[in-house]
């Protein structure tokens, strides 16, 4: 046999050199991926066993690395396989690695589904929680010949006689393999039975199967602006924006800083540079992340009565991220519902508009790729926000647009909107919100069919999913997992087609409802303290 194996995994992948550790797989050939797999694992670590079919024992070089199962049912199958699941045990109680296929036989062809894995079995999910093990996922694309899959229709043991000859077909073949991230068993604890566990890791395994590299350039899909223009005009603005800047400290406009950075509220008619330069880096930073309006400047009607807050670099002079709110009650009052940037992305019906007298609309929020690594970055602008509600304490809504780029995998979209609609919807005023133009997917689709049998209930297993799908390794966007900290709910979905068909999920966060401990990291304890007092609520 001269079949060879090609690993794919995350650049910064690490093999788990040491403690138990579980490797799970989907069975897509029978013979050959219990061979690779084994000599993969070999190749990394020392004491390896695979918990596989006992016909695999009649390979010589296999035999001493064999947990032999029988597959085929009955009193004699079963005895045999508790001596097998006794055998496991103890292996990965000494450290040990274990190869399993959960679904006990290959995959099969079934009328009107096509190729399916079956079910696993949760015998995968006791290991795991009794010896504590690390699982590493991998997931082989492959398949069976067309005429393995039809003896299989026939009678499962014609199938089962063709596997040598599968097998051998093989040969002088390249097979792909995709490893995924190991998920340590401190993840996995809360899993609180078997066969829950079971589920989530073959979703862990078969969404790999989606794990694509990216071929073009997330900009090209949008309008190239002019780069040396953008670099002109941003230098002979410079001076009018620090003396916005400077004329705003002195007018209090300063909420809150760290170190070189400060943020700054103002509105349109006081910094007319400043924002040029935001719309601006709205766009450029946008067109990054496979998002932005195609336009040289993002700035549009909104912003003119709408305020502003900006992260600005007191050492260097610049601007490094931006927020912009607007104050719904206000907002409603002059111009009515279509006053709201938000009203071009849904239909907001009476009683959510009445819900928005004491609320402030977010959106259009940004931090430029210079200032993304810094830790701080982010979370000052945050801070900054929660300074402003402190100036303006009759507000205690906030609500939004949060995006989801076409950056994202297309199943990883999908999984985000099915877990946060699932989970994280707002029962009360959800059906006063309809999106312009829906996102929609079939859910009856297998992935998505074996996702939502996961029934799923953390943002964090989510994004774990997430990012086995992702080349890059990126999770939910760090925006909605903020939003969904501070006890935010979700209202509805909408495609923005303006907008590089971005997915917004329209978020509602009251932050009298938020964890007073989180609260007050944003606006200091004192005035965290007299925040929630004035709302009749006790931090």
């Amino acid at each position: 046999m001269n079949a060879t194996y090609a690993v794919d995994a995350a650049t910064d992948f690490e093999f788990p050199k040491s403690g138990p550790l579980i490797v799970i797989a989907n069975h897509p050939y029978g013979i050959l991926d219990p061979v690779i797999l084994a000599h993969y694992a070999a190749t990394q670590r020392a004491e390896v066993k695979v918990m596989t079919n006992s016909m695999l024992a009649a390979f010589p070089a296999l035999r001493p690395h064999i947990i032999p199962v029988n597959p085929f049912g009955g009193e004699a199958a079963a005895r045999s396989n508790v001596g097998a699941m006794k055998e496991a045990l103890k292996h990965l109680k000494t450290g040990g690695t274990l190869v399993i296929f959960p679904a006990g036989e290959v995959s099969g062809y079934k009328p009107g589904s096509g190729i399916e894995e079956p079910v696993w079995s949760s015998h995968v999910g006791s290991l795991v929680r009794r010896t504590q093990a690390t699982v590493l996922p991998v997931f082989f694309p492959g398949s069976n010949s067309p005429l393995f899959h039809a003896a299989g229709l026939l009678h499962p043991r014609l199938r089962t006689g063709l596997l040598l000859r599968e097998f051998c077909n093989k040969r002088d073949s390249e097979v792909e393999m995709r490893v995924g991230t190991p998920i340590p068993f401190a993840k996995l604890r809360k899993f609180e039975d078997d066969e829950t566990l079971t589920k989530y890791l073959r979703i862990h395994t078969f969404v790999l199967a989606n794990r694509r590299k990216i071929i073009a350039s997330v900009e090209a899909s949008v309008a190239s602006a002019k780069p040396s223009r953008e670099v002109v005009l941003a230098a002979e603005h410079r001076a009018r924006i620090l003396n916005e800047v400077q004329a705003l400290a002195e007018r209090g406009g300063r909420l809150t800083g760290q170190g070189n950075l400060s943020v700054y509220a103002a509105h349109s008619h006081e910094i007319p540079d400043t924002l040029q330069e935001i719309g601006r880096l709205r766009e450029v930073t946008f067109r990054h992340v496979g998002e932005g309006t195609g336009n040289e400047v993002d700035l549009d009607k909104y912003d003119r009565y709408y305020q502003h807050l900006f992260l600005w670099d007191e050492d260097k002079q610049q601007i490094a991220g931006a927020y912009r709110l607007g104050r719904a009650d206000i907002i409603l009052r002059e111009y009515g519902p279509k006053g709201l940037y938000t009203s071009t992305l849904f239909k907001f019906e009476k009683p959510f508009l009445a819900h928005l007298e004491s609320a402030v609309e977010m959106g259009r929020s940004f931090i430029i790729k210079e200032y993304q690594r810094n830790l701080s970055s982010l979370p000052l602008l945050w801070k900054g926000i929660a300074h402003w509600m402190v100036r303006n304490p009759g507000y205690r809504k906030l609500f939004g647009p949060v995006s989801i780029s076409k950056d994202y995998d297309s199943l990883s979209r999908k999984m985000m909107v099915e877990f946060l609609q699932g989970n994280c919807l707002h029962e009360d005023l959800a059906s006063f919100v309809k999106p312009r133009n829906p996102f929609r997917y079939l859910r009856s689709r297998r992935l998505m069919r074996e996702f939502i049998s996961a029934n799923l209930q953390d943002v964090d297993d989510c994004s774990a999913l997430i990012s086995s799908v992702e080349t890059d390794g990126k999770g939910i966007p760090i925006l909605l997992k903020h939003y969904l900290r501070l006890n935010g709910t979700i209202l509805s979905f909408n495609v923005d087609k303006d907008f590089s068909s971005v997915i917004d999920g329209l978020i509602l966060v009251d932050l009298t409802e938020t964890d007073p401990k989180l609260l007050a990291k944003y606006m200091g304890e004192d005035n965290c303290r007299s925040y929630l007092a004035r709302h009749h609520k006790q931090s």
